[in-house]
């Protein structure tokens, strides 16, 4: 499959479950000695499985341990799969030892534990087998990789097609005596035991996607992503750059209609990061996911553009191929070691167009000054939720803190880059903001955040794909015109998670959309009832009705605006007491530790010379 192609789901079919059913049969093992292995080497695999099946019979008391579910007919010969039957029967033993282990000294039910454990080990086992498919003979032969499939299918482990099925057709194929949460809690549940997510990233997922396509994007991102590299314009041409690839070893294919410098690299009988035309600065290893926000950016020849977060450099020399080496680049990178990495890998490409500066991102327009760029580009820092391939502690290190102070920092970085935008640009005037994150709250809401803040509108990206903005998320409601921007999924393009979104700025101004309108009707109105109460007081009116709902009114609003004015005085009188205290509980701490070091340090003198005069 191409990078970027759509990938249709696969729908849950009722006679596709009760075929996979007529065709499998479940195994049941019982045994805690390696004397009962011994047999499985000695006899080919058909047999080996159809003498596992034979143990069905045998362990009639113990039928709560499912271990394996095989087709014995269809099964694959040859001594690895028989090592894999074995490896199979051998977890599936060790789990047993280890389960009644664990429920003597927890107190729990062996049944349950054991159950557990098991099905946990079968599916190790088998997912292991799965992956060394393509390197191991036996799995090539005619028949294997459905034998296999069936394997996997049928495993309990994880969440089977039922579980989706009900959920994708509740109304007809659930449960009598089961609610849609039940099964939305055993969904989940089974999720974060196989795949190894927090309960918070499977809310979210579970809410972004239906069940189904759920459990297509936790296995996607089990995989990596293929290895893509982008060939530097500046330097090579795709075509002459691909031929000398290939005449090298490496498998490679063009990435796909919606670029022209991209390739998709297969495998390499040489180190793709090593060779002489990665040397000479012919290409860069570059992931398909980053060609977004920079294709989306289009930046001209001649202006002045800006990267907010450039390392390691692969955007920002992208952009100074399209730019042809013109106009100015100021490339921006806060961690002062990524430095090294940007500068030396445009030295390497030919970029000689860049300005390399160390600050924090929000600082920039008062050091590159306000509205006097063309282009910005925003790769701000993230949660990282889309590239979970490259980086697995995002599924149990994220929580909603963690995603709300991020989201915090990225609308902050996205005021300061439209600020140095200059609105009235001939050609520019663009700011293109990206994350590798999947998340709402990272994305549709940072930019709905900055529609109400600036003077900017959401314009369509020129991407050819990609699926569109939310408009709407669980009590989010979201501006329409966030379906111009772009969200990238592994499961259904390829990709990493990346959303893309451009903006357009349409004035200087600094100040909401609707700012300046509020603040002169607010002071029409405060002028308006300056004018009636000095009326009202030259017309003597001090015993009218009017007058007294005129006092009771401003007194009413003298009251509330004294109140709250207190209420903010008290939390500040609050903050310094407790600013003051910690600051003299620490004054005193530090004392304490200096004197407890000083009669230390006495106490080794005395100690000393005591041992001296000895």
């Amino acid at each position: 499959m191409q990078l970027g192609s759509s990938q249709p789901r696969s729908s849950s079919s009722s006679s596709a479950n009760q075929m996979r059913r007529e065709m499998t049969m479940q195994c049941w093992t019982r045994t805690t000695s390696s004397s009962r292995w011994d047999p499985l080497m000695r006899m080919s695999s058909r047999s080996a499985a159809q003498w596992i099946a034979q143990k069905k019979d045998q362990s009639r008391a113990s039928s709560s341990r499912p271990c394996l579910t095989a087709t014995a007919r269809a099964a694959p010969r040859g001594r690895t799969t028989r090592m894999m039957l074995v490896a199979t029967w051998g977890s599936a033993a060790m789990m047993s030892l280890a389960a009644a282990a664990w429920a003597a000294q927890k107190g729990r039910g062996m049944k349950t534990t054991r159950t557990k454990m098991m099905r946990v080990a079968c599916r190790m086992t088998l997912t292991s087998s799965w992956r060394l498919r393509s390197t191991t003979s036996c799995w090539r032969r005619p028949g294997s990789s459905r034998w296999l499939t069936l394997l996997l299918r049928r495993a309990p482990w994880p969440p089977t097609s039922e579980v989706v099925g009900v959920l994708e057709d509740f109304t007809n194929r659930r449960a009598a005596n089961r609610s849609r949460s039940e099964y939305i809690d055993q969904f989940k549940s089974d999720l974060g035991v196989y795949y190894g997510y927090n309960g918070y990233m499977l809310d979210q997922l579970t809410v972004l996607f239906p069940p189904g396509e759920v459990l297509e994007l936790c296995e996607a991102c089990e995989t990596p992503r293929p290895i893509t590299l982008r060939v530097n314009s500046l330097k090579a041409r795709r075509r002459e750059l691909a031929a000398a690839l290939i005449a090298r070893g490496v498998n490679l294919d063009p990435i796909g209609p919606w670029s022209k410098v991209g390739l998709v690299v297969y495998d390499s009988k040489v180190p793709i990061g090593a060779t002489p035309e990665y040397m000479a600065g012919h290409y860069m290893l570059q992931g398909a996911s980053s060609f977004m926000p920079v294709m989306a950016l289009a930046p001209q020849s001649g202006e002045t553009v800006v990267d907010v977060a450039a390392a390691p450099g692969g955007k920002t020399s992208y952009i100074a191929a399209l730019m042809k080496n013109s106009g100015t680049i100021f490339a921006n990178e806060l961690n002062p070691a990524r430095l090294k990495s940007i500068s030396a890998n445009l030295s390497r490409l030919g970029v000689t167009n860049t300005v390399l500066c160390n600050y924090d991102g929000r600082q920039l327009p008062s050091v590159v000054g306000r509205n006097s760029v063309d282009r910005v580009l925003l790769d701000a820092p993230c949660s990282g939720t889309g590239v979970v391939s490259k980086d697995p502690s995002v599924k149990t290190s994220k929580n909603a803190a963690d995603i709300w102070r991020c989201a915090h920092l990225q609308k902050q970085l996205l005021l300061a880059a439209i600020d140095m935008v200059n609105a009235n640009s001939g050609s520019g005037g663009y700011i293109v903001y990206s994350t590798c994150s999947m998340l709402v709250e990272e994305n549709e809401n940072v930019i709905n955040y900055v529609l109400r803040k600036r003077h900017v509108k959401v314009v369509p990206s020129g991407l050819e794909f990609g699926r569109a903005g939310l408009q709407r998320f669980r009590e989010f409601r979201f501006h329409p015109s966030l379906q111009h921007a772009r969200r990238f999924y592994p499961h259904a393009h390829n990709l990493d998670g990346f959303f893309v979104c451009k903006l357009k700025k349409m004035s200087n101004a600094t100040s909401a959309p609707g700012g300046s309108a509020a603040a002169a009707a607010a002071a029409a109105s405060k002028k308006q009832q300056q004018a009636q109460q000095q009326h009202a007081h030259e017309r003597g009116m001090d015993g009218s009705d009017s007058e007294d709902e005129s006092s009771s009114s401003s007194g009413r609003s003298a009251s509330r605006s004294w109140s709250s004015a207190a209420q903010a005085a008290a939390r500040v009188r609050r903050t310094r007491q407790r600013v003051m205290r910690a600051s003299r509980m620490m004054t005193l701490a530090a004392a304490v530790v200096m004197e407890r070091m000083s009669q230390s340090l006495m106490l080794i003198q005395t100690t000393m010379m005591h041992q001296q005069k000895w």
